[in-house]
Parts: structure tokens; sequence; C-alpha cells
């Protein structure tokens, strides 16, 4: 039965291959003259989309500036827009009584694939994949006979299929959904011999990695050897090496430090007031803003609030911030919840992300915890969305559609009429906003749980440390803290919020950066590999010792990276178990649950990483916290470094002192004056705001305005910079026809803050406006305008609104 929202095989354009398609409306009453095309057939018995999810794509559509098909994508969880697999029935009785009415290319064909054996139906397996404006789509057809298996490529035309459906020759059955993604790895072939003249120096270089880490995958071996994809392939050839697959492991730890069993839950006084609060007003259905100190129990109040909801059968969404936060939460839920838990974030395989989505289609589970793409969770009765550590910027997407996943659960939220609670200790300062003019409910928590103490905290001026002589990145008074840490056997957290080894390298003689050829930035140096690498788009290159430009041999590497800092307390503490944690350091071998079970388990001292072991983790043993180059991201020049500045150093100060031992945090500063600095420091949230605010409105910055980012993206910089002139030209004769409107402030056309990514040019506009349906109009008539009176090609345009950096 046809129904809205599910998926069918339809002939599309003049050639008639067959493409995926949803339907999203069935009209009774039409004109019997117009010619339409036959649905081949209907893919699914249940829509995938309800209604709600019809009208969120509607919705998402017209507020991202992105098509229909681009929002369905971050919907549905299977990879629907690359290869699909169809299961084809061949009739051949029906094929011996058509055969004379066939032409050679169809005959051609049947006999191909029916020469196997005689049976009156076969399964196929078929694979369609055209790239647009191709006439042609390639099939590839496995026999399903075993012992007949061929595997053979053919050329078919879309009319040939559509003439063998029309004469019911040829059906098309079920989708078959696309399989468990298999990580491909590499190991050392049997006939390997290192002497052999055919092997190079740089496949003799992958050899010897091999031989330490027995296998490792394809990227893993790019890293830290330098060599390319074709000497990998060219090894392979010769049987050096081998390829093998192995299932990435994407279960949760089950830590049982992290376990909050299903036991009564001790509320104190206060959380008791906020959970009476929520519960009274989650029949109304409203947005919240849960706003507490680190470690003040926000999290025992949401799950007194599941406790209370799940009895109701309603769907329940609580999103994390981060993949590697997802191991804590789920080791908690799963072992309160048991199996009424799915997951959902990026690091699953297609398939068992589709397999938690059915379960979570059918019923199965009440409760989603994930990322942002948890926000899409099919739930048909979805009574409550939690949005943990709100202020991240992963919520927002960096691709299209650029969604917010708060936006989507504000639809979400107001669509079923259920509740919203956005959680931080630091939340955004629109968030706030909303909360002190009325839009949420502000919930507030002033103290740690059970009255444990917020971690001392002290601020060290570095401009003193280099005077004295100190010529490391460590002050005497943080090496004392560890040091005492470490006889007391406690773990300590050291932040530095940079990857690598050096961040920077400029020869000294002609001041030449060493900057990457495909991205207008500097390269890192990377300890581990010996490379120079680019964080953007991959390149590696050789450690370099002199210069490329003057031949100069003084090459200056500076800045601090984790690798120097793991390097550095390894050298002052040769005794201590040092965690480094960073996407580097991730192997085919351990993942982010070995990680942090094993800090957590106390088989490290002291880990070390970036942002992401900022929040949300909660280790009882932790009590000291040193931040490395607190400076660093007050001075990125966008109007949210002050806010990110503050609740990075805020968050990770929190991690100190979480358990029963008293807890202490050194913020490092070459401007330790700095008011952020100081207010992170003694967690004063409210002055941070108001300060902040007050800059905001002078400035005319969100919450008092939104902004829209228009992008141009192309390989040739001076057509990117002509296609954003012309719209620049156009949105301001536009803006001035709807004078008093419309309101507008449109910032000329600039270059990006990295003006090249992977060999592309960025160009763009900002606008502070109001984001609204006039405004959105606005900016359709200028680009369909731009579009008609330039004639540039390969310029790809985006729209983002409210970026989370306008950089």
């Amino acid at each position: 039965m046809v129904r809205c929202g599910c998926r069918v095989l339809v002939p599309f354009g003049v050639s008639n291959s067959i493409r995926l398609g949803i339907i999203i409306d069935i009209i009774e009453d039409y004109e019997e003259k117009l010619n339409f095309k036959k649905i081949y057939s209907v893919l699914d018995s249940v829509s995938f989309f309800n209604e709600e999810m019809m009208e969120l794509l509607l919705w998402m559509k017209e507020k991202y500036f992105c098509t229909f098909f681009e929002a369905v994508k971050v919907i549905i969880p299977s990879n629907i827009d690359k290869k699909s697999n169809f299961k084809f029935k061949i009739d051949l009785h029906k094929y011996q009584l058509e055969k004379g009415n066939l032409c050679l290319e169809e005959i051609s064909f049947l006999e191909s694939i029916s020469v196997a054996n005689t049976l009156k139906k076969r399964l196929i397996s078929h694979d369609f994949f055209s790239a647009a404006g191709e006439k042609e789509c390639t099939s590839k057809f496995a026999f399903s006979k075993s012992g007949s298996c061929n595997n053979k490529s053919y050329k078919v035309s879309g009319s040939v299929i559509e003439g063998l459906l029309d004469k019911g020759i040829i059906t098309i059955g079920n989708t078959k959904y696309i399989g468990e993604k298999i990580c491909k790895y590499v190991r050392i072939g049997n006939s390997i011999n290192k002497a052999d003249s055919k092997i190079t120096k740089k496949q003799k270089k992958i050899i010897e990695f091999l031989e330490n880490v027995k296998y490792a995958s394809i990227k893993e071996i790019r890293y830290f050897t330098g060599c390319t994809d074709v000497i990998i392939k060219n090894l392979a050839k010769n049987g050096f090496i081998e390829y093998f697959e192995k299932t990435v492991k994407n279960d949760s730890t089950e830590n049982s430090e992290f376990n909050i069993k299903n036991e009564p839950i001790i509320l104190t006084d206060s959380q008791e007031e906020i959970c009476r609060e929520l519960r009274k007003n989650f029949v109304k259905g409203s947005a919240n803003l849960l706003h507490g100190v680190t470690g003040s129990g926000k999290t025992l109040i949401l799950l007194k609030l599941i406790d209370y909801v799940l009895p109701q059968q309603k769907g329940i969404i609580y999103m994390v911030p981060e993949i590697c936060l997802t191991t804590q939460v789920v080791g908690m839920f799963k072992s309160r919840y048991g199996e009424n838990v799915a997951i959902m974030h990026s690091g699953l395989s297609y398939l068992q992300r589709f397999e938690e989505w059915k379960r979570i289609k059918m019923g199965k589970v009440k409760i989603v915890v994930g990322t942002r793409m948890a926000v899409f969770s099919p739930f048909e009765n979805l009574g409550l969305i939690i949005i943990d550590e709100e202020q991240e910027h992963t919520y927002k997407s960096e691709f299209t559609p650029r969604f917010n996943a708060k936006d989507i659960a504000k639809f979400r939220s107001k669509y079923n009429k259920s509740m919203l609670i956005l959680c931080s200790a630091t939340p955004s300062i629109e968030s706030y906003f909303l909360s002190q003019t009325g839009k949420y409910k502000l919930h507030a928590l002033d103290k740690r749980y059970n009255n444990l103490n917020l971690p001392k905290v002290e601020i060290t001026d570095m401009n003193l440390e280099s005077k004295r002589g100190n010529t490391t990145h460590f002050s005497s008074r943080l090496i004392e803290l560890i040091g005492s840490n470490l006889k007391r056997r406690e773990q300590s957290i050291i932040l530095i919020n940079r990857r690598g080894y050096h961040t920077f390298a400029k020869c000294k003689k002609c001041g030449e950066v060493l900057t990457c050829p495909n991205c207008s930035i500097s390269l890192n140096y990377h300890l581990a590999n010996k490379k120079l690498m680019c964080h953007y788009c991959g390149y590696s290159a050789n450690f370099i010792e002199m210069c490329p430009k003057c031949g100069d041999s003084r090459i200056l590497y500076s800045g601090l990276g984790t690798q120097k800092v793991e390097e550095t307390l390894n050298n002052i503490f040769p005794s201590a178990r040092v965690l480094r944690v960073d996407s580097d350091i991730l192997t085919s071998q351990k993942s982010y649950e070995d990680i942090f079970s094993e800090f957590s388990s106390g088989n490290y001292d002291i880990m070390i990483g970036t942002q992401m072991i900022a929040k949300g983790f909660n280790f009882s043993k932790v009590t000291l916290v040193g931040v490395l180059s607190a400076d660093n991201m007050l001075w990125n020049n966008d109007f949210r470094s002050y806010e990110k500045t503050f609740s990075l150093i805020t968050q990770v100060v929190g991690r100190s002192g979480r358990g029963v031992l008293p807890g202490i945090a050194l913020i490092q500063s070459y401007t330790p004056e700095n008011e952020v600095i100081k207010l992170a420091a003694v967690q004063n949230y409210k002055r941070f705001y108001r300060s902040e605010l007050s800059v905001r409105k002078a400035l005319l910055y969100p919450p008092f305005c939104d902004i829209c980012m228009v992008g141009f993206v192309g390989k040739k910089e001076y057509n990117v910079k002509k296609y954003c002139e012309k719209f620049f030209e156009i949105l301001c004769g536009v803006a001035e026809s709807k004078r008093g409107k419309v309101p507008l402030r449109i910032f000329k056309p600039i270059p990006g803050s990295i003006k090249k990514i992977g060999d592309k040019y960025i160009y763009k506009i900002v606008i502070k406006c109001k984001e609204n349906e006039e405004f959105r109009w606005v900016l359709k008539e200028v680009f369909e305008n731009t579009k008609k009176s330039i004639k540039i090609s390969n310029v790809n345009v985006f729209i983002d609104i409210n970026p989370e950096s306008i950089l």
C-alpha cells in the first residue's frame, strides 16, 4: 500500500534510471492528460516518516536552505544516497514467452543472468549508482545459487530495466539494507622477505612498522610512515602484506564507576524542589534550563525525572556533545534501564545505527542516548528531550544541512507538547538570556552535591616564571602540585587545547612559515610520526631542518601541543604513568572506551588532553587540574571567544575534587588579570553573563540579533571572489529596496580566516539580521538573481544560520 513517508523506486530523467524517492503527498484529483511515470516498487510496508517527521523535513528545508533530500539524509541513519542493494525476481517462464518481442540488449542482459541454471525465480543483488547526467547505470550481478557464483559487471541502460519491469519479466523485491561497516586492516603477509630487491625503502618502512604493531588500519599506516595508499597497494599486490577485515568495537563500557543501578536516588532539598517543579510542568510541555555548578548533581535530577516519565510509555532523548561522553552515559543508563536504551552516534556502523533506529521506530526502547543525530529518533510518543552540556558547538552541524540540534529539539518539543531540558554549568549566552526573558524556565543549583566544596583555584603568572628562568611550559607551582599528587597516589588532569608537538615552524633568516600546500595554515609537527602535518586536510611532510625557500638551517619550531606536554612530564616525572588523550592516540587496538576506563580504574596517574576531556567526565580520584596556555582562545577574534574560554576553563576546573577528596586547580596565564579567567576560576557565571551581555548588546550580536553567514567555495580564487562580490552587490540592492521592512546589517565580502582549505578557496559575507520568513525570501531572491546574472560555474554557495563562529 502506498503511504506518505514510504520510500519508492522510480524512473528518473530522460534515461529513466532507477532512483530512490520518498512519497511526500498523495493527490487523488489530477488531470488525466498529465503523463505520469509509474512507481516501480514501494520499498516499505511502514512509513519511514510519520506526520511529525514530514513536517520537520519541510521545516528544515526552509530554515536551513537545503534540499528536501539533504534533510532526509540526516534523519534516516542508513546510507540511502550511496549504493543500495535491490533484490530482483526473474520469471523465466515469461521470459521464454516474450523472448521474440525483446530487443538484443534485453535478451543479452537476461541470458547473461539466467545461464547458471533453470530456476524459475532468482534473487540477484543489484547495485545502482550513476553520476548525475549519466545515461547508464552500472550493475553488478551475483548469482545466489551456491557453486555458480559469477561476479561480472554489465552496463545496462535505464530503458532496458524499465522495459523488463513493464513486461513483468523481472520484478523488484524488498531493499536489502547496507551491511555492517567492516574496517579494513593490514598485516604482514606470508611471503615476506625484507631482503627482496623488489622492496623499496618506503615499503620497508611500512613492513617494519607492521612488525612492531602486528596490524594497523590504513589511516594509521599513513600517519606513522607518511606513505601513500599506492605504496600500500603495491605491497599487497606483491603479497608482502595482506588486507583483512575486522568489526570495529562500538560497545560502551560498563565501568562500575559510571554505573547507577536501579536503586533509589537520594536528592538534596534543592534538587528535590527542582524535580517537583519539573514533574509539575511535565504534562504542560515546557522549555527549561537546568543551570548548576560543576558537580552539583544535575544528572541525578534528570535520572529521577526519567524514572517518572518511563511508566508513561513516552520516548526520552538524552543528548551529549561528544561521542567519547557516551561511554560514561550509556554505561550508567544501561546499568539502570537495561535493554530499554538505544544508542545513536556516528561511531556506529550503518547497520548498527539502522538496527537501533528500527528498535526505536518499533517501540522496543523508550530511551535514546547519543550525539546530535539522536534528536531525530523516530519516537511516536515523544515525552522528554534532554540536551546535556548544551553550550557545546558540536550540536551545530558543519555540513549541509547546517542544522542546530537545539532548534530541532525545540521544534519536536513544541510539536509533541513534550518537555525540553537544556543542561549546563556554563549555558550559552543565548540560552541564559531566554531563561531571563521567560522563554525558558530557569532551575539553578549553586552548590555541589552532598555539600562537597568546589576545588580551590590558583592563577599563576607565567611572565614571572619566565623572569625566574623557567624555560618549561610548567610553572614551578604546578610541578610541585603534580609531585604531591603522585606521592598521595591521586590523579591529575592537564588541559592543553592543541594537538601535536609543535604548532608552528618558521625560518629565522627569511621568515618563511612552513605551511600546507593545500591549506593556508601552518603545519604542526608531530613527534609520534616525526611528520609535519596539516590538521585540516591531512597533508603530511617529512621533518624539515633546512628552509625550503632560502636554505638556511635555522628553523624555529615553537608552540605547545599535547605530545610536547607528554614528553615534558615524562622527563620531569619518569616514574609517572602518563596518558595522552587526543585523536592521534586512537589506534586499531584502543578506543575511547578503553582509554577512559583504564584511567578511571587507576592505571594512569596523569591524563593530558584537549577539550574532549574537559567536560562531562566524573573521575572520583582526580584531585588536581592544570590548565596550560589558558589565554589562547581569548584572542581568536570571534565574538564568542570570551564565552568559549570561560566555559572551557570552568568545565575543566570542575573535574577536580568530585569525590570525597578535596580538589585543587591551577590556571597558567600570561594575562592573569583578565576578568574572564578570574571569573572562570571562581565559577561566577552570573557576573560573566552580565558583562558579556552588555558587550553583545552594544555591538549587536546574538542574542540581540541573528547572524547569517553566506559562504562561497571553489578551486579558483578569482571565480570565488567574483561570485561573492556579485552576490554582495545584488544583496545590497535588494536590501535597499526593502529598507525598513527587513532590517539588515551587511558586511563586505572577506576571505575566510583560513583562506584555503583542501585546495579550495573560501570567501564569505556576514549578515546581521532577524531570521524570519521575510529574510529567507530575501536570500532566496538574491541567490536566484546571482545565478542568472553571473556565468561562473564550480562555485558552491552555502548559507549558515547562526554559525558557532564567523571566522
